[in-house]
């Protein structure tokens, strides 16, 4: 089994030290998104093939867009995630900022010529990446939250998935 809460609480440590103002505060922030979206799609992913089978979730939603997967799966589980409340919200903002990072559309920069830290300088200031990552363990919270309605997933799943003791307020 994947242990979905080793990807949040890495994502929750580095969104927590970016307070810590320790110089690598673009660092964290980076970390804590890809992580963060690590977990929230590894758990989506696990409930989805327990709710449809692997075959079936492999086929038709594997590949399919996050916030859909969030939408189509908790309908299967009898979960009525709102599409506009802050959960949706919340993931669609962590899903762009994943996407700024990992699919970054930057013009005039030689690839060949920038430096690691004037890159991750770049992508985090052109997209904002600081507040969003600061969001990250909020963003846990709350879909952990809508997961917990989930029936025909062990709760638990949902508690080591995006909590594992470490509940932000």
């Amino acid at each position: 089994m994947v242990e979905f809460s080793a990807f949040a609480s890495i994502a929750r440590k580095h969104a927590e030290a970016i307070a810590t103002d320790d110089g690598a505060a673009l660092e964290h922030a980076a970390i804590a998104i890809v992580f963060g979206h690590a977990a929230v799609e590894l758990y989506i992913n696990d409930a989805g093939a327990r709710l449809l089978g692997d075959k079936f979730f492999e086929k038709y939603l594997d590949r399919a867009d996050i916030v859909a997967k969030w939408a189509v799966v908790s309908r299967m589980a009898g979960a009525r995630v709102d599409p506009g409340g802050e959960a949706m919200a919340l993931l669609g903002k962590l899903k762009k900022a994943r996407n700024d990072l990992m699919h970054p559309k930057i013009e005039g920069i030689d690839i060949g010529t920038i430096n690691p830290d004037e890159l991750l300088g770049r992508l985090t200031k052109e997209s904002r990446l600081l507040p969003l990552a600061r969001d990250v363990p909020r963003t846990l919270d709350r879909l952990r939250d809508a997961a917990l309605a989930f029936e025909g997933i062990d709760r638990s799943l949902a508690d080591e998935f995006l909590v594992t003791g470490l509940v932000s307020s």
